[in-house]
């Protein structure tokens, strides 16, 4: 993510499990839980009600999801050498061709 200025301010990791390919998008399941990681090193931890919560209906492993996520932050994937990318400002906004949606 970027601040207002356009410069690089954080990484937002959403963790989820890997589904597949459909016809039409990369599927997976949230795991509700989400962390941002600051290039100072500070991580703030999102979404944790919703995680709990969605262990207490039965939907997801609270235990293995922080277990998972409190891996990921230690040995993090980031910085990705993408942070200073700027897209070219003569570039035109992509549009999804006709019929993208259709199974």
């Amino acid at each position: 993510f970027q601040d207002e200025n356009g410069d690089f301010d954080r990484w937002y990791v959403n963790f989820e499990r890997y589904l597949g390919r459909s016809a039409i998008a990369y599927d997976s399941v949230d795991h509700k839980l989400d962390l941002i990681a600051r290039p100072d090193g500070s991580l703030e931890w999102k979404d944790e009600d919703e995680l709990v919560e969605a262990g207490r209906k039965g939907l997801v492993d609270v235990v293995e999801i922080r277990r998972n996520a409190r891996l990921a932050a230690a040995k993090p994937a980031w910085p990705t050498g993408w942070e200073d990318f700027r897209p070219d400002p003569g570039w035109s906004t992509p549009e999804l061709p006709k019929g993208w949606d259709q199974v």
